[in-house]
């Protein structure tokens, strides 16, 4: 076995990662990013393809392709509520004789879909190249392409998707699960028409864009009431276990965003994941950081996991952004950890950390944090988040009443640093008692 089966990991992209964590000293606090704020011809540009090309095949394929997902997509749900205790407790889906015979089925009922998103997917590529295309040629920026080219380089051949077909499945059933069946159809079947355009148009286009890497961050407000094994459980149970308790149920299903990165299967330390906001679901290749540890079915003599973040007290997930994932709308490299927020944040301590070496323009469209679905507009989207994760962590280990009374909410979020309202009551630290030995 080797890293990529572990770990869903490449040598290209490995390489480049370490290189940049010996150069990059500060991973506490976003580092600039010089970008237009206003709208430039590059930027009215996309806008007009998106609405000569991607809203028209997006009226007519969506339907199609949901009312083709009704039938699989109802099976998983009822076979993931069936086999759930509701007295009981069930941290994952077990992947049984049951578990592949039904997902056979599901596989079988789903192929009219699945040609529905080739097709949809070859069209997008071609719309990409074209459109790309005559733009380079004809603002004459074919080298300018090149180099964009090679900041995606370390992203590209990602563990394929179709051979993690079963993850795929156990993710959607989980999410189907935690959020309710028909709130999570919607969001899957535009994903597969959404994410494409996002990704490889709007945010991270090479053709149009002079492409980096930029990296953002976000850290939640520190948990000292808590030790960060407490905070690290507390952060699986709310994104990785199947059920919950009745309370964080409720609460990650009114939540905006819901990421859930169900348990790897034995034998490695990752598995596709998923995450969904209000307008799509996205899939993500999730390592669990943990795991390594924890996987008795694992090499004795395997490598420690890496690392990115210069600020992590305990790793918890590495969630990869492939570039030759079309079903997320990024590139990139993304930790989420419990953080000491050294150097540049030490008041937020044992809090969770969220690191993303992303790729970005210097275009509004791409960079800007008023401009939906850009790199800006995804580190406002998680300040945003984070202050509701502590709380479904506090909520789910000290109790609702205490989580009320110590909720920190967002006052302000900006490029560099965010900024937190006070709490009712200020979480004081864990004070831990020696043990005395006896005489």
């Amino acid at each position: 076995m080797d890293a990529i089966d572990i770990f869903a990991e490449t040598k290209p992209q490995m390489d480049h990662a370490k290189a940049r964590k010996i150069i990059q000293k500060d991973t506490s606090i976003d580092e600039p990013w010089e970008y237009s704020k206003k709208d430039e011809f590059v930027d009215k540009y996309v806008h007009a393809v998106l609405k000569i090309v991607f809203f028209p095949k997006l009226l007519i394929m969506y339907p199609i392709a949901f009312l083709l997902m009704l039938i699989p997509t109802s099976i998983a749900h009822i076979y993931v509520t069936a086999i759930t205790d509701k007295d009981g407790f069930l941290d994952h889906i077990p992947r049984s004789c049951s578990f592949y015979i039904i997902s056979s089925v599901i596989i079988l009922l789903a192929l009219p879909v699945f040609f529905v998103i080739a097709l949809s997917l070859m069209l997008d590529y071609f719309f990409f190249f074209f459109f790309g295309s005559i733009y380079c040629t004809f603002s004459c920026r074919w080298s300018n392409y090149r180099r964009s080219h090679e900041a995606i380089a370390p992203y590209r051949n990602g563990p394929p998707l179709l051979f993690h077909i079963f993850d795929i499945i156990v993710a959607s059933m989980g999410m189907s699960y935690r959020q309710g069946y028909f709130e999570f159809i919607s969001k899957f079947t535009i994903m597969f028409f959404l994410c494409p355009w996002i990704k490889y148009w709007v945010v991270g286009n090479e053709f149009l864009f002079d492409l980096g890497e930029r990296f953002i961050t976000q850290i939640s407000a520190g948990m000292p009431d808590m030790t960060p094994e407490q905070v690290r459980d507390g952060t699986l149970r709310c994104i990785s276990t199947l059920e919950n308790q009745q309370t964080l149920r409720e609460q990650i299903d009114q939540a905006f965003f819901s990421p859930h990165y169900p348990f790897p299967p034995p034998g490695r330390c990752y598995a596709l994941g998923m995450q969904q906001a209000k307008k799509t679901a996205t899939i993500v290749h999730t390592t669990h950081l943990y795991s390594a540890e924890q996987d008795k079915s694992l090499p004795n003599n395997l490598p420690e996991p890496f690392v990115f973040s210069n600020s992590a007290k305990i790793p918890i997930y590495r969630v990869m952004l492939w570039y030759n994932n079309p079903f997320h709308v990024f590139t990139g490299y993304v930790e989420a950890n419990i953080s000491n927020g050294s150097p540049s944040q030490l008041d937020r301590d044992n809090g969770v950390e969220h690191p993303m070496w992303l790729v970005c323009g210097h275009n509004r469209s791409s960079a800007d944090r008023s401009s939906t679905f850009s790199v800006g507009y995804i580190d406002k989207f998680f300040d945003r988040f984070l202050p509701l994760l502590v709380f479904m962590i506090r909520s789910t280990t000290l109790g609702k009443e205490v989580a009320i009374r110590r909720h920190k909410e967002l006052l302000e979020s900006k490029d560099g640093q965010s900024t937190l309202k006070p709490a009712v009551e200020e979480p004081q630290p864990i004070v831990v008692q020696p043990i005395v030995a006896q005489p």
